[in-house]
């Protein structure tokens, strides 16, 4: 897939720079791991582990990107385990999150994840 290469390389340079654990290393591993996720590739989940970490580090727990990356680590573990207990809890706390942020925060993309994660989360448990 031509832009799974181009995140690759995205990746590769943010390291090379010594910039991957920065917000805009975090952008492109979030983004990798959710086209990796989508092609049940085994890299998914490190990579949303990764982005997820920087952003927590950088950005704390409780923010809208946090969340948004927590959410992609749950699609990356669900993908291996449509029952996995760590996906839920992602899910439940960006979920729990999310409903708090005012709603001039809250775009259509962002109603359209909440949604769409919501969806996930039902036809993994059952």
């Amino acid at each position: 897939i031509e832009s799974e290469k181009l995140y690759d390389e995205t990746v590769a340079f943010h390291r090379r720079r010594g910039t991957l654990d920065s917000l805009e290393g975090a952008e492109v591993q979030m983004r990798l791991a959710a086209l990796l996720a989508s092609i049940s590739d085994p890299r998914a989940e490190a990579t949303a582990r990764a982005c997820l970490s920087t952003r927590k580090r950088l950005l704390g727990g409780k923010h809208r990107e946090t969340a948004i990356a927590g959410l992609v680590l749950a699609a990356c573990l669900f993908e291996g385990n449509p029952t996995s207990a760590e996906a839920v809890r992602q899910i439940t706390e960006a979920l729990n999150y999310l409903k708090t942020v005012d709603g001039a925060q809250k775009d259509r993309v962002l109603a359209g994840t909440l949604e769409f994660q919501g969806g996930y989360l039902m036809r993994g448990l059952g």
